[in-house]
């Protein structure tokens, strides 16, 4: 997992600073990628029958 911290500083006026620090993941983009990687593997099923969709034509 890579983690990256960015912060950002706005002056309001010379008494008010917002300072604003937001971390990102990108385990987010792992997770998707084992998905679908997970999903190519995967057989396909039709959704209401439950059949084997590879296999209807067998």
């Amino acid at each position: 997992m890579v983690e990256t911290v960015n912060e950002t500083e706005c002056t309001i006026d010379k008494n008010v600073i917002s300072k604003t620090v937001y971390k990102t993941s990108i385990i987010i983009l792992e997770t998707v990628n084992e998905t679908e990687n997970n999903m190519n593997e995967t057989d396909l099923y039709d959704v209401e029958t439950g059949k084997n969709l590879e296999n209807l034509n067998a």
